[in-house]
């Protein structure tokens, strides 16, 4: 699954890096940091999603559009539930500002834990590897509504995501403990 950041609205595919790739951006950032480690670089949609989300936990408001390609599973379970083939879905830094102010804090007065920036890169494991899926209702517009659920080492995350203008979004993420 190799996810894609949209700065703006313009794209550019980041997985998987060829060695050369690899081995330029050493370079790169050797160069620019007067120290290196011997740490590969490694450029990640996990990596990509908690980024995001840490920009948004600052209060930054910098455009950006991350999208992850879908596993087999999730194709057909999409094509169930929405009568529609989908091939990609995506999450924004509005979409990021969102789950931050909704859910980024004293959720234990509702039974859920706080999400944090960490919590970002699960997002394409709780869709594509979801324990359970359903459609939930649709929102004033008609767009329908669809809720994935997965348990991962004593927590279950839930990501909504929504159908709108021939498009996919997550539109928000919790969790809370089993």
């Amino acid at each position: 699954m190799a996810p894609t950041f949209v700065p703006g609205r313009v794209g550019f595919p980041l997985a998987p890096l060829s060695l050369a790739v690899k081995t330029a951006l050493k370079k790169l950032f050797c160069s620019m940091a007067k120290t290196w480690t011997r740490q590969n670089i490694a450029i990640s949609g996990a990596a990509l999603l908690v980024a995001m989300a840490q920009r948004a936990w600052s209060g930054n408001r910098q455009t950006a559009k991350i999208e992850f390609s879908l596993s087999d599973s999730l194709k057909t379970k999409l094509q169930e539930l929405l009568g529609k083939e989908v091939h990609t879905i995506f999450i924004t830094d509005s979409d990021a500002r969102h789950i931050r102010k909704h859910h980024g804090q004293n959720e234990d007065k509702r039974g859920q834990v706080d999400i944090t920036p960490a919590d970002f890169a699960l997002i394409p494991v709780v869709l594509n590897e979801y324990d359970t899926a359903e459609h939930t209702g649709e929102d004033k517009l008609g767009n329908k509504k669809l809720l994935f659920t997965k348990k991962i080492e004593g927590t279950i995350y839930l990501a909504s995501i929504e159908r709108g203008n021939n498009q996919i979004g997550v539109i928000t993420l919790w969790k809370m403990k089993n």
